[in-house]
């Protein structure tokens, strides 16, 4: 069934502006990080925990599992649990983790892996603690780029190449060359898993990160915008849901954006509660999509 939220009155709407707080993470497209599924209960299936005293991406079956700093069980990617923290921002997230959405309320959002679980196989972009956890051919690496720490292939050598997207490069600390992410220029390469292709009001620092190559600066927080410039005379086409009060074309660290009011932030535009959904759809991360 469809959520639909009231229209909050026009005159809210016209608070101040703030600049957004994702998602998202970490991080992923919104496709990647959107949580489907609700807290874990006491029939899900993981690796042994220590009641009460799980930090964050520690395995559990409830709450109950998990410490004060990370209350929350959620479901990884694979449908284990796993310790975490809600979250108004990417910011208060680990390394390698965004903020993103499991629900459609204002305040379901919570960190999560951006490689959608807190431990992979050691295939290439898995996250890693050591190199044991790294298959053969891999390296665990700290990006000095983004302070993730994840399983990195080693290439260099005849007959190796780097998967799609990556290319062999350098990076400080790393025993051998790895592959690295290639983004066009002025990026360069970046010891990074992330796509580079966060959507609108995702949590951003650089603007490799966005979709749109544009990361803004708003009342000291960060988020991707959209391509184009705007202005407050052409926003009702420039800025997303602009007709139903949900961005406003406002001035920022780059130039005009379009950015959500004070009252809702991007955590309220991701959650729908600027606008109503219409029938056979449902809102996923501030987009009415077909159900």
């Amino acid at each position: 069934m469809r959520h639909r939220l009231p229209v909050l009155p026009v005159a809210l709407a016209l608070l101040l502006f703030v600049g957004c707080s994702d998602e998202t993470a970490a991080g992923p497209s919104d496709a990647q990080s959107t949580i489907d599924n609700p807290p874990i209960g006491t029939d899900a299936t993981t690796a042994d925990a220590v009641p009460g005293t799980g930090p964050y991406c520690a395995p559990c079956l409830s709450p109950k599992d998990c410490s004060p700093a990370t209350p929350e069980c959620r479901q990884d990617k694979n449908g284990k649990g796993y310790c975490t923290k809600g979250c108004s921002s990417s910011a208060q997230c680990a390394s390698g983790s965004s903020c993103a959405q499991y629900g459609t309320g204002l305040g379901e959002f919570a960190c999560r892996p951006d490689y959608g679980a807190c431990s992979g196989g050691g295939e290439h972009c898995s996250p890693c603690a050591s190199q044991a956890e790294c298959a053969t051919g891999n390296l665990c690496i700290t990006s000095p780029d983004t302070n993730e720490r994840y399983c990195a292939a080693t290439c260099g050598l005849a007959g190796v190449t780097c998967p799609t997207g990556f290319t062999c490069g350098k990076v400080m600390g790393a025993a051998s060359s790895v592959c690295l992410r290639k983004f066009e220029e002025p990026y360069g390469l970046i010891a990074t898993c992330q796509g580079g292709d966060k959507g609108y009001c995702d949590h951003c620092d650089e603007a490799w990160e966005c979709g749109s190559r544009r990361c803004a600066t708003k009342e000291g927080e960060s988020f991707c915008v959209q391509p184009g410039s705007c202005t407050p005379q052409t926003a009702a086409v420039d800025c997303p849901y602009a007709s139903e009060g949900a961005t406003f074309c406002v001035p920022s660290d780059i130039g005009m954006i379009c950015a959500p009011p004070i009252a809702f932030q991007c955590l309220g535009f991701k959650a729908c509660l600027t606008h109503i959904c219409p029938d056979g759809t449902s809102c996923v991360n501030g987009l009415c999509k077909p159900t």
